[in-house]
C-alpha cells in the first residue's frame, strides 16, 4: 500500500454527483446536486476550493485505505511516509488520527489491537534487502474463494470449501421422507444452470410461496417442475415444522474458522432452525432423485460433517 504521504484534498477537475438521502429514489434527480473542482490558477482561490472540498476528499481517502488495507489475506506491506509532519494533512496522519495505528519496534497497533509486523527504516536508497534478486515464480493458479489453494506462509491451507472435507464413510443414521413427485427434465445447456434454476425455485417457494407465479420466468423451468418443486417445498417445512424447526435459511452463506484448522467459506442450501436457536437441520439440495439413498447419501457425509462443524462455530448454542 503506497501514497499514504498524498494530501488529504480534492483533486483538481473533479466532478462529483451528490445525493442529500436515499430514501426516496424516485426523486433522487430532483435532489441530485454537480459539483466541479475547478483547476485554477490563482493560490488563493485554489486554496478556498481546496478547503471547501477536504471533508468529501477525506470520505474518500477513508473509503481507499479501508479497500486497501483489507483485502490483503496473507501479507499487507506498508510503504510508511515517516517523513511527514504531525501537522501535515496526509493519509497516514488521517490513519494515524483517526484510526488509531501506531508503529512500534515489531508490530503496528490499531486502536487496542496489536499485530506483528516486520519493520525496516530506511531513506531514499531502500535496502541491500530489496536489491536480492529473487527467482521467478510461476504464475499463481486462479482460484475462487473456498477452493483448496497451495498452503499459505503460516502453512496448512488458507480455505477450503465443504466439499473439500475428504471422505467419510461412516453414516450417523438414515430416515427416507418423500418429499414429492421426481422433477422433470427441463432443457438447459448444462446441469450447473439447471441446478441454479433448481435452487431458486426451491428457494422462492419455501420462503415465499406467494411468489410462485414469477418463479417461472426467472428460472424458466417448466410448469410441471415447479408444480413439483411447490409440493416438495410445502412438504419440507410441514417436516421441518413437526420437529420445531419453523425458522428457514435458504442458500446460507458462511465462513467459520475451525478450531484449530482453515476457514470454511460455502453456502448451506438450507439452514432449519428451531424458535429458540437451540436445534438445527442442515440440508443439502442433490438432483435428480436417487434410487438408492444410502448410496447417494455417502458421498456427501464428509461435506455435510463440515457444514456442520462451521454451524457448531457460528452458532455455539445450536
Amino acid at each position: 500500500m503506497t501514497g499514504l504521504d498524498w494530501t488529504v484534498e480534492e483533486r483538481p477537475n473533479t466532478l462529483r454527483i451528490e445525493f442529500d438521502g436515499w430514501d426516496e429514489p424516485a426523486t433522487l434527480l430532483d435532489r441530485a446536486t454537480i459539483r466541479y473542482h475547478p483547476s485554477v490558477a490563482s493560490a488563493e482561490v485554489k486554496t478556498h476550493f481546496v478547503a471547501d472540498r477536504r471533508e468529501p476528499a477525506a470520505v474518500t481517502e477513508r473509503c481507499l485505505a479501508y479497500v486497501a488495507l483489507t483485502r490483503a489475506r496473507d501479507l499487507l506491506v506498508l510503504e510508511w511516509p515517516d517523513f511527514c509532519k504531525p501537522e501535515a494533512d496526509t493519509v497516514s496522519n488521517l490513519l494515524m488520527n483517526e484510526g488509531g495505528l501506531t508503529l512500534g519496534v515489531d508490530a503496528i497497533t490499531v486502536g487496542k489491537t496489536s499485530h506483528p509486523a516486520r519493520i525496516t527504516p530506511h531513506g531514499e536508497i531502500l535496502p541491500e534487502a530489496f536489491d536480492a534478486p529473487r527467482e521467478a515464480s510461476p504464475p499463481e493458479p486462479r482460484t475462487r474463494p473456498g477452493r483448496r489453494e497451495d498452503p499459505g506462509p503460516r502453512g496448512g491451507p488458507l480455505f477450503l470449501r465443504p466439499s473439500d472435507g475428504g471422505v467419510e464413510e461412516a453414516l450417523w443414521s438414515l430416515e427416507t421422507h418423500r418429499l414429492g413427485g421426481r422433477l422433470a427434465g427441463d432443457a438447459f445447456d448444462d446441469a450447473g444452470a439447471r441446478g441454479t434454476a433448481l435452487h431458486l425455485a426451491m428457494r422462492v417457494l419455501l420462503r415465499r410461496p406467494d411468489h410462485a407465479d414469477r418463479v417461472g420466468p426467472a428460472t424458466g423451468l417448466s410448469e410441471e417442475t415447479l408444480t413439483a418443486i411447490a409440493q416438495q417445498a410445502a412438504t419440507l417445512r410441514e417436516r421441518l415444522a413437526e420437529r420445531g424447526l419453523t425458522e428457514l435459511h435458504p442458500e446460507l452463506p458462511f465462513d467459520a474458522a475451525l478450531p484449530g484448522g482453515p476457514r470454511i467459506r460455502g453456502t448451506a442450501d438450507l439452514l432449519a432452525r428451531s424458535a429458540d436457536g437451540t436445534r438445527a437441520a442442515l440440508i443439502d439440495f442433490k438432483s435428480p432423485a436417487p434410487e438408492s439413498p444410502l448410496e447417494a447419501a455417502r458421498p456427501y457425509l464428509a461435506q455435510l460433517r463440515v457444514y456442520a462443524r462451521a454451524v457448531g462455530v457460528l452458532w455455539p448454542n445450536v
